[in-house]
């Protein structure tokens, strides 16, 4: 306005910079996105550094969260960066956001084993653990005809913090349960015709 005060043309000024702003809006627009999902996720908090989350097909512990990126430590200890916008855009799994999780173990017994006796062992195992919140709530069902087995799934309560190791320990346990019980857990079975 002042250059044409003084009589100067800014027609082409005013070009040269809606030009320019035009092309540094274009640069930055990945990072303009990034900030402004980076500002979404810090009010609505959907995780904290030091929770176990999935973000897409990442999954680790937040180290950092800043307004551009989200950085997060995998089990291999591998540091992942990932850009807000990325994070914002995607589900978002707070693994660690919550006091308790479910385990859900699926088991497959042979066809001929009797399925009131798995249960019962299972439940049993189940309700042994101590790292189990609630007894009441172990429960076993779930069953599928599968092709070489039935399939039996236990389903146990426990601390997040406990979740893997309580995982693990079921499994062993289970496996020596069935093994004292006589129950099998069949190989996979294949008919070849020719």
């Amino acid at each position: 306005a002042c250059l044409g005060f003084f009589g100067f043309n800014i027609t082409s000024v005013a070009a040269l910079v809606g030009a320019a702003g035009l092309t540094v809006g274009l640069a930055l627009q990945g990072s303009l996105s990034n900030l402004a999902a980076g500002i979404m996720l810090l009010i609505l908090r959907p995780y904290r550094v030091g929770d176990l989350v999935e973000v897409g097909d990442r999954t680790g512990i937040v180290q950092k969260l800043d307004l551009f990126t989200t950085r997060i430590i995998d089990a291999n200890n591998r540091r992942i960066t990932v850009p807000n916008s990325q994070v914002l855009g995607d589900a978002i799994v707070n693994i660690s956001g919550q006091k308790t999780r479910r385990i859900e173990l699926p088991v497959g017994v042979d066809y001929d084993s009797d399925l009131h006796e798995v249960m019962a062992v299972m439940k049993r195992v189940g309700d042994e653990q101590p790292a189990g919140l609630d007894k009441a709530e172990t429960r076993v069902g779930g069953l599928h005809l599968l092709d070489s087995s039935h399939g039996v799934v236990l389903h146990a309560w426990v601390k997040s913090a406990d979740y893997w190791q309580t995982r693990a320990d079921l499994n062993l346990a289970i496996k020596a349960a069935f093994d004292a019980a006589g129950i099998v857990i069949p190989y996979p079975h294949q008919v070849d015709l020719h």
